[in-house]
């Protein structure tokens, strides 16, 4: 039952046209959390004849005294009948490695692919943020300078990085898709994989002016040099346990499905990705920032400047750079034209364009 007294029902919604005074419909749209409905609400027309509310699940009072959010909230809603789709209530939520596994792995297959379900197609909403074009311009957003001046490139690191990772993940969802081999066998290495690719973007600060210098920090060469360990674990399960050519026959279903090596970061998990990005470009950025106060406070000083004025503009300055993490959250490349995600994208807007 929701705060207004109705169930979450398709109808319900369908007929609040007759109590709006342009006679339009309003979708209920269900997210994970409330920091997605950014990047799903660009996806949503802005002119439709439709209205759209976007809602977690904890803005509900479901009755039976559960206040959370996630996707298996909103499943578990939906497989006990108190959530019911429709073209009026319907969910935009991560695809996780489902749809890769093509639903093996899940007890939520029947909710995932219900035709009211929207999926990302790349693991979650922070790999959409964090997309090649999105990572340049809210970078030199963050520096306040031109991508094109730029030394330290995201967009390159997501490349370098996911030639490294799209083996092992590969291999990795290939057994993940088998029944024969049990996931306890390969699961503690897609974790190492996770820590492989956080202790990465520990590089200490004086790696971080340029892309060359980055991929000469210890951590990174360290990283790719652990990352070719756990391929070469996967790779002996599979010849031992499994089988090659049907790897290689797996791997071009990931390719059909937008999983290549020039993307990969795109489908390792979301929050480890932004962790990533986050790490390095906010210390990079924090760099970037000492050498331009520390050349404004050298030009005022040689200037005489007093120093209450020289504090008044270094403090300016700081307040107009803002962090690379908080520039991310404002998305710069239209998302519907993401290769992949796109097809999510014209899915909605066949419905509500």
């Amino acid at each position: 039952m929701s705060l207004s007294g109705f169930d979450f029902d398709n109808d319900y919604y369908e007929n609040t046209k007759y109590f709006d005074d342009e006679g339009k419909e309003t979708v209920l749209i269900f997210v994970e959390d409330t920091s997605d409905i950014n990047v799903w609400s660009e996806v949503f027309p802005k002119v439709s004849n439709f209205l759209f509310e976007f809602q977690p699940t904890d803005m509900f009072d479901f009755g039976d005294g559960v206040v959370s959010t996630g996707c298996d909230r909103i499943a578990k809603l939906i497989k006990n009948g108190t959530i019911r789709l429709g073209k009026n209530v319907i969910v935009c939520m991560d695809s996780d490695y489902h749809k890769l596994m093509n639903f093996n792995r899940t007890s939520n297959k029947e909710v995932l692919t219900s035709p009211y379900v929207y999926l990302t197609v790349f693991h979650s909403i922070e790999n959409i943020k964090h997309f090649t074009e999105n990572l340049d311009a809210a970078f030199s957003r963050s520096l306040g300078v031109h991508p094109s001046m730029l030394e330290l490139v995201p967009s390159d690191i997501a490349l370098v990085l996911s030639q490294a990772l799209y083996e092992p993940m590969a291999k990795y969802f290939y057994l993940s898709s088998l029944k024969s081999v049990h996931n306890s066998e390969y699961n503690n290495k897609y974790k190492e994989l996770l820590k492989i690719v956080r202790f990465m973007s520990n590089a200490s600060s004086g790696y971080l002016k340029s892309n060359t210098e980055l991929y000469k920090s210890p951590h990174w060469v360290q990283g790719l040099v652990r990352l070719c360990d756990v391929d070469g674990f996967l790779y002996s399960l599979i010849e031992n346990k499994a089988s090659l050519p049907d790897c290689l026959s797996y791997k071009d279903f990931l390719r059909e499905l937008g999983f290549r090596s020039d993307n990969a970061y795109l489908f390792f998990r979301g929050h480890d990705i932004e962790y990533f990005f986050h790490k390095i470009l906010d210390a990079a950025h924090e760099e970037y920032l000492k050498v331009k106060v520390n050349r404004l406070e050298n030009i005022s000083k040689k200037n005489s400047q007093a120093d209450e004025t020289i504090t008044q503009k270094t403090e300016h300055l700081k307040k107009e750079h803002r962090k690379y993490s908080f520039c991310s959250n404002y998305l710069s490349q239209d998302i519907k034209s993401i290769p992949h995600f796109s097809d999510t994208c014209q899915r909605i807007q066949q419905v509500y364009g």
